[in-house]
C-alpha cells in the first residue's frame, strides 16, 4: 500500500487489541525520529503502556485497548509547532496505515497532566496520536463518526479563477479526507494566476493549525509538491 492509497483507506480507530508488532514499531520510530530532526520537534512513541493512557478517560471517543500512542510535541516557543505538528503526524499516520496498523489523532478534550509532565519546560505537548492493532470490525460509534465524516467531505473545499488543473482537483480531494478537529475542516484551497494555495481564517485556533498541516500533508501527497509554511501559503508543484 503506498501513502496515497493509505489516504483512502484511514480511518480514526478507537478499539485497539494489543501492542504494536516490533516490525511495526521499528519502521514507526525510524520515520518519527527523521522527523523530528527535519522539522525540529519531540514526537516520542510510547509503547505497551495502557496505564499512562489511562489518563485519556476524558477522551471524545471512548477508547478502549490502547496501549501504544505518539507525543506530538515540540518547542513552546516555534510559532509554526501546530502546523508542524499536523504535518508530520499525519507523515506517521499514513505510514501506520500502510503497515495495517489503526490511528486517531487526540486533540483538546483529554487530561494532558500524566503524559505533559514527562516533557521538559520548554516542550508543549499538541496531540496524542493513538496507534495499534484495531479491532478488524469497526465500533457502532466509529462507522457512525465516519459517516459524518463523508458528509463533510461532500462539501467543497476550493475555489479557482478560471479552469483549475487535474493535479490541484486531486490534492483538494485528498486534502477533504484528512482527519480534522471536531471535523470542522478549516482548511480552504485556491487557485490563481496558475499558482495553488492553503489558508485558514485569520484568528485561526491552535488546533486548527494542526488542521493546516494535516491537509497540507495530504494535499502534497496527491499535487505532488509542497506548500511553503504558514497561512497563506503557496505551493511549489514539482
Amino acid at each position: 500500500m503506498t501513502l496515497q492509497q493509505a489516504i483512502e483507506k484511514r480511518i480514526s480507530r478507537r478499539r485497539y487489541e494489543g501492542p504494536l508488532k516490533p516490525d511495526s514499531a521499528s519502521k514507526l520510530k525510524k520515520k518519527m525520529e527523521a522527523l523530528n530532526a527535519e522539522n525540529d520537534l519531540s514526537f516520542s512513541l510510547v509503547e505497551d503502556d495502557p496505564a499512562l493512557f489511562g489518563g485519556f478517560s476524558k477522551s471524545y471517543g471512548m477508547f478502549t485497548g490502547v496501549c501504544s500512542f505518539f507525543m506530538a510535541a515540540g518547542q513552546r516557543e516555534d510559532p509554526l509547532l501546530h502546523e508542524k505538528v499536523g504535518h508530520a503526524g499525519q507523515q506517521l499516520v499514513l505510514l501506520a496505515t500502510t503497515l495495517g496498523q489503526g490511528t486517531c489523532w487526540v486533540g483538546g478534550s483529554f487530561d494532558r497532566a500524566g503524559v505533559e509532565n514527562l516533557l521538559p519546560d520548554w516542550e508543549q505537548l499538541v496531540a496524542v496520536i493513538t496507534v495499534g492493532p484495531a479491532a478488524e470490525t469497526p465500533s457502532a460509534k466509529e462507522r457512525l463518526l465516519r459517516r459524518a465524516t463523508h458528509l463533510r467531505r461532500e462539501e467543497k473545499n476550493w475555489q479557482a479563477d478560471g479552469q483549475a488543473p487535474a493535479w490541484f482537483l486531486e490534492g483538494c480531494a485528498a486534502a477533504a479526507r484528512a482527519p480534522s478537529a471536531l471535523n470542522a475542516r478549516p482548511v480552504r484551497f485556491g487557485y490563481k494566476d496558475g499558482r495553488a494555495r492553503a489558508a485558514i481564517p485569520a484568528g485561526a485556533q491552535a488546533v486548527q493549525h494542526v488542521d493546516l498541516g494535516i491537509a497540507k500533508c495530504h494535499f502534497e501527497l496527491a499535487a505532488g509538491g509542497r506548500f511553503a509554511p504558514g497561512s497563506p501559503a503557496l505551493f511549489e508543484k514539482g
